[in-house]
């Protein structure tokens, strides 16, 4: 199966697994109805309103184009105390979950993020309001970490900053000027990397 049949049947699937319409697509991409048809049966879409269609609708390009299924899975949603008190071993009772396409729940969890630490005027951001994917799984390495978004907890407090590695020294940045950069100590604790980051309309 060619990219674009495999691109056309994806799509078809997260139509279904959301509920979406034509219309909705439309309103995601700025295409036209007849752009949109193509882009559902044969998978004709330009490269950047691909891409702006995975960014509205929390996706990966990997996920359109390999062959696991989009359906919806659900994941803890947590909140930033339990997100900073996240082992691998943790269980949380009555925990929210939110669902993502693509996803495996026991891999990864969902945080709101409160604050403007990471966002910014021009370049990519992560805005107050909007959700992160996080991978507790991930690579502790900080070669693998460096220039990474990372959750962290840094004294008693759970941080959404980019790992940043400077010759022998770690530092958590904010992408927002505002803010001032933390350096990493002893006691700093990476609880994983984000990986997706979607908001709401």
């Amino acid at each position: 199966m060619n990219t674009k049949s495999i691109l056309s049947t994806k799509i078809k699937e997260l139509m279904k697994a959301k509920d979406l319409k034509q219309a909705d697509i439309v309103r995601a991409t700025g295409l036209t109805q007849a752009s949109v048809s193509r882009f559902i049966n044969k998978g004709e879409i330009s490269t950047e309103k691909l891409k702006k269609f995975c960014n509205y609708y929390n996706l990966s390009l990997d996920d359109l184009l390999n062959s696991k299924s989009l359906e919806l899975n659900s994941v803890p949603l947590l909140s930033y105390v339990q997100a900073g008190n996240w082992t691998e071993h943790t269980e949380f009772s009555d925990v929210e979950e939110i669902e993502v396409p693509g996803v495996t729940k026991d891999r990864y969890f969902a945080l709101k993020v409160c604050g403007d630490s990471m966002s910014r005027n021009s370049g990519k951001s992560i805005f107050d309001g909007s959700y992160v994917l996080v991978d507790p799984n991930c690579s502790k390495n900080k070669e693998d970490l460096n220039h990474k978004v990372v959750i962290a907890r840094h004294e008693n407090e759970t941080l959404i900053k980019e790992f940043v590695l400077d010759g022998t020294q770690i530092f958590l940045k904010p992408w927002n000027d505002k803010y001032e950069v933390i350096k990493f100590t002893k006691d700093t604790v990476i609880i994983g990397t984000v990986i997706r980051v979607w908001s709401d309309l």
